[in-house]
């Protein structure tokens, strides 16, 4: 084996090796080092990149392992968060579901909020729910009492909805008891606000047909708003948040004339 060859393996496992002690590496302290090119030097780090040992980074090189250190550490502060959203929705969708009523009929939109009133109804009660909900639709297959009534339209695969004029126009031949509705944005200046147009669109025409609204809305979503409108915070007959709501913000939302409860 040519000696240039035998040198530039040794080489490269010396900057592996040093890569390791160090967390990272520079081009041009490595060049210097060896008193090889730059471009000698990032072509070894392209190799040991290609070998999955080292991430190439702006003038050098980190290690994978110390990459993957930070993702774990980013995936657990992600799950972490996850699971804290995760059960205060679930505790709103309880406190959502605790005010249904038998022989009543719902409308209620997609989302993971909503998502969790439809998993905590009493199956022993008789209802008829409209949604839009894919993900809702599905769990609901299972409750032999209530019956289900999809909208159909437009699907959305990035969340497992219908959404759009057909499914508008599903929602406006019902009239209906209550319409549960997840929130993205409520305020006591805005009212409730929406990131999507059509989104906001079925909301509104779900909340027109219905007797009484009622909005599933954690903490983070409150004294917000977004682009568009679904209606005046008047129109809405309880708002379901979590003990993390500020006591000033929920207050103000009592004072406008609105149920609030907090779970």
């Amino acid at each position: 084996m040519p000696a240039e060859r035998v040198f530039t393996k040794a080489r490269i496992r010396e900057i592996a090796e040093y890569l390791s002690a160090n967390q990272s590496v520079h081009v041009r302290d490595l060049a210097q080092k060896y008193g090889v090119s730059e471009a000698t030097i990032r072509t070894d780090l392209r190799k040991l990149a290609d070998s999955g040992i080292a991430v190439r980074t702006h003038g050098g090189a980190v290690p994978v392992a110390d990459i993957m250190t930070d993702l774990r550490r980013r995936d657990y502060e992600y799950e972490s968060r996850l699971n804290l959203n995760s059960e205060l929705k679930e505790m709103i969708g309880m406190a959502a579901a605790a005010l249904i009523e038998d022989n009543e009929s719902i409308f209620v939109d997609d989302g993971t909020t909503t998502l969790q009133f439809v998993r905590h109804l009493d199956k022993n009660l008789k209802l008829t729910i409209i949604t839009n909900g894919i993900n809702i639709c599905e769990i609901l297959k299972d409750y032999e009492k209530i019956d289900v009534i999809g909208t159909g339209g437009q699907m959305s695969k990035k969340d497992l909805s219908f959404n759009g004029k057909a499914s508008e126009q599903t929602v406006k031949k019902y009239f209906v008891k209550k319409a549960v509705l997840g929130a993205s944005a409520v305020s006591v200046f805005s009212g409730f606000t929406s990131p999507n147009e059509e989104k906001a669109d079925l909301k509104r025409a779900m909340l027109e047909r219905s007797e009484q609204l009622i909005v599933l809305a954690d903490h983070t979503k409150l004294d917000k708003t977004l682009l568009y409108p679904v209606c005046e915070l008047s129109r809405i007959h309880t708002l379901i948040t979590d003990r993390y709501a500020p006591r000033e913000l929920t207050d103000s939302f009592l004072e406008a004339g609105v149920n609030v409860i907090i779970t």
